[in-house]
């Protein structure tokens, strides 16, 4: 079963390598207004490509105020209800003890890379190591039940290892209730390799953000639903000095477009005025025809459009 509350853990730990900004047991708004002060442990797989629901340019909107958050679903509800659930079947399953997480519900600010967040579920001990380390718990449909043949799927994986960054512990598990009566769990091992790499990546997309410099756009379903819901709320952004190449471009084309179209319109003047009366007349050397074609009139409520003669080329000369 899970301890109801220990002295030994992140609780007394000095110096804490990290610090507390919100409590989400007592003020969820204050929680997730304060997620905004970072990146949390939850999110960051998104720069790693490994997130399928939140894309790297819908984290950028959200961290920038251009987008509301989300609000829960039914499955993410459930599964704050089921966390105390999958926590004490994996003690019972491992026969590791297990315990709520000292600060359980606090978003924890890491103090050397003050960009990093996490929110850790429990602690546990593993007797042979005798430290303590952390469990993060899920649960998940039983369509999602593949995505763990081979472990815990990458997004959870990067998770852990940001909260190991976080709170300075070396090892935790992760276990899930998949379907309401599949539990799994995998054990995961602190990996310094790859967390220089998410403190690099984090930190030059952190600075993004502060620099107000979008990630590409991509094809995504996150993006898409991102941009459709920033266009409902009429959201005013500032764009990045990159848009100017385009801006420069574009208003170069449509002069070049107004040119040319005053250049057609000029041509067909002096080919109608050649043309007369006539309906039909060849170029030289055979190559090509212009015709006279008559654009069938038609009724608008109030008033009649009359037929009109258009010129059109063909490079045909026997119609």
């Amino acid at each position: 079963m899970i301890s109801k509350r220990r002295d030994a853990g992140l609780v007394t730990r000095r110096p804490r390598p990290f610090t507390v900004l919100a409590d989400s047991t007592k003020d969820r708004e204050g929680w997730l207004a304060a997620r905004q002060q970072g990146l949390g442990a939850s999110e960051t797989s998104a720069l790693f490509g490994a997130n399928a629901f939140v894309s790297p340019y819908s984290l950028y909107a959200l961290k920038r105020g251009e987008v509301e958050p989300q609000p829960d679903n039914p499955a993410m509800a459930w599964g704050r209800k089921l966390e105390r659930v999958v926590g004490e079947t994996f003690a019972e399953e491992t026969g590791r003890r297990v315990w709520s997480h000292p600060l359980a519900g606090r978003l924890l600010r890491s103090r050397k890379y003050p960009w990093l967040l996490a929110t850790p579920d429990f602690e546990q001990r593993d007797p042979q190591l005798q430290t303590d380390g952390l469990l993060e718990v899920k649960t998940t449909n039983e369509r999602f039940a593949e995505d763990w043949a081979d472990g815990a799927p990458l997004a959870y994986q990067i998770q852990v290892q940001q909260q190991f960054l976080v709170s300075g512990r070396l090892y935790g598990s992760v276990a899930v209730l998949i379907g309401g009566q599949d539990f799994r769990y995998v054990h995961v091992k602190r990996n310094d390799a790859f967390l220089k790499t998410l403190v690099k990546k984090t930190q030059r997309f952190w600075q993004m953000i502060q620099d107000g410099t979008p990630p590409a756009i991509d094809a995504s379903e996150s993006t898409i639903a991102t941009l459709k819901q920033m266009r409902e709320e009429k959201t005013v952004i500032s764009l990045p000095p990159d848009v100017l190449r385009w801006h420069d471009q574009m208003l170069a084309a449509a002069e070049r477009r107004k040119v040319a179209e005053d250049e057609e319109k000029e041509a067909k003047r002096e080919i109608s005025a050649l043309m007369g009366l006539a309906s039909r007349g060849l170029l030289p050397e055979g190559k090509g025809m212009y015709k006279f074609e008559t654009k069938k009139g038609y009724d608008v409520k109030a008033h009649t459009v009359a037929p009109s003669r258009q010129l059109k080329f063909s490079i045909r000369t026997d119609v």
